[in-house]
């Protein structure tokens, strides 16, 4: 990862896949190295770990967004989406949440968007590389986990003050041998206080699509539109 951003050639950082191990690196990165060649770094999944310690440590604006192993089929278009993104640089980014969206609370949220792997995004709450969340637009997603370990997750993120703090909510992929209308129920307890609004079906995760989503800049999230529109461009020209 240092060689990455060290190499002048280098613009853009993919990582060819998630799994296990990311928490460990936080600590041992050179943080004034990425300060000083801050680059494009594309992942989702156990890459959650770095896509927030990194933007809580420097600043740096990633991408949750495909991984190398996973582009093929659906996910392919929305490596081609970032890539605009990228090429495109005046422009901030907008993602239409329909058709797959659900409206479960109607309202407008401006703020951050952070999201990601809830175990990582768990596992984060209480360590130096947790980003600041005041008035941020989350997004979660996971993968073959069950009701009981989601339910356990969410509850620590509660007991961390991370929802109480939050402008507004997306729920993404959450395959398993559940319900998606008990994972609602569950999520609902927790959000049910809050007066923010929250969409459901953001075709982000470990299915068959992984829409590209800038980590950490201001976002406005419409239900009426049903858009999610960033306020800045995602890169620098």
């Amino acid at each position: 990862l240092h060689t990455m951003f060290a190499r002048p050639e280098v613009k853009a950082v993919f990582c060819a896949r998630g799994g296990y191990g990311c928490l460990r690196l936080l600590p041992r990165i050179d943080l004034s190295l990425i300060r000083a060649r801050p680059k494009i770094f594309v992942g989702y999944s156990d890459v959650t770990a770095l896509l927030w310690g990194l933007h809580a440590a420097t600043g740096l604006v990633s991408f949750h967004g495909p991984v190398v192993k996973g582009l093929h089929g659906e996910t392919v278009q929305d490596l081609e989406r970032l890539l605009r993104w990228i090429c495109e640089a005046g422009e901030p980014p907008e993602i239409d949440l329909l058709p797959g969206g659900r409206v479960i609370r109607e309202g407008r949220a401006t703020g951050p968007v952070f999201g990601g792997n809830l175990s990582l995004v768990s596992h984060l709450v209480g360590t130096p590389f947790m980003p600041d969340l005041d008035g941020a637009i989350l997004f979660l997603e996971e993968t073959h986990e069950p009701l009981y370990r989601i339910d356990r997750m969410l509850t620590h993120l509660a007991l961390g003050g991370v929802f109480e703090r939050l402008s507004g909510f997306l729920l993404g992929e959450f395959d398993g041998d559940h319900s998606v209308e008990d994972l609602l129920a569950l999520l609902m307890e927790h959000l049910s206080p809050l007066d923010i609004p929250v969409v459901a079906g953001l075709p982000v995760g470990h299915g068959n699509r992984n829409l590209p989503l800038p980590i950490g800049l201001p976002a406005l999230l419409d239900t009426g539109g049903m858009r999610l529109s960033w306020l800045e461009p995602c890169v620098d020209e």
